[in-house]
């Protein structure tokens, strides 16, 4: 999971995890622990772990691993810091998801509390969307993600507020429909959580 605009890393496993890394991101969780909590590579922010998530699950990109959640009670909890808050600038927010039920609500990718960004598969949906926590989605994807064995590749932007500023790219391709696009974001003193919202995610998260 990766958020902000993306420093580098002591040695590269792939050329997808090159790309990232010559962004100079914000925060970079590589969910790809062995166990126990999850560590921030940029400043080394943690994400204390929840529930049993099952770590080390085959990933997306060679040398890549991903984190599997319940949808009982796995998610990821990081302390509120500055780096998390996103407030009315450009901002991407990108990850690989692989889903492995449709638990019927919100299944939450991450999120910042009330009235701040949130991420999560949309109910209604079944698409990835992004939206203000507790008042209203702002966008979502065009296509719905079936529940199967495939890793797909996720970049959320965001160029301003108001409508047409909110992109959503799966596997690179963009596509998304605007719900309420003139949303404002707030900045909270909230932890920033993954695999959590009105339910917690069944299925994989990578960077």
């Amino acid at each position: 999971f990766t958020i902000g605009v993306r420093a580098a890393r002591a040695t590269s496993r792939n050329a997808y995890e090159d790309a990232v890394f010559a962004d100079n991101p914000v925060v970079v969780f590589p969910m790809d622990e062995s166990s126990g909590n999850i560590v921030d590579l940029i400043t080394g922010k943690i994400g204390t772990a929840n529930g049993t998530p099952t770590y080390s699950v085959t990933g997306p990109v060679g040398g890549l691993t991903g984190i599997s959640f319940d949808n009982i009670a796995d998610f990821f909890s990081a302390t509120d810091h500055a780096d998390f808050d996103l407030g009315e600038g450009p901002f991407t927010i990108e990850f690989w998801l692989r889903r492995d039920l449709d638990n019927g609500n919100h299944a939450g990718i991450v999120r910042k509390g009330t009235n701040a960004y949130a991420v999560n598969i949309r109910q209604s949906s079944d698409k990835v969307a992004y939206g203000k926590q507790g008042v209203t989605h702002i966008t979502e994807a065009s296509t719905a993600i079936p529940v199967d064995t495939t890793w797909r590749h996720f970049a959320i932007t965001r160029s301003g507020t108001g409508a047409g500023n909110s992109l959503i790219y799966t596997n690179a391709t963009e596509g998304h429909t605007g719900i309420s696009e003139a949303t404002s974001l707030a900045d909270t003193a909230t932890a920033f959580e993954i695999g959590k919202d009105d339910s917690t995610l069944d299925g994989d998260i990578a960077y």
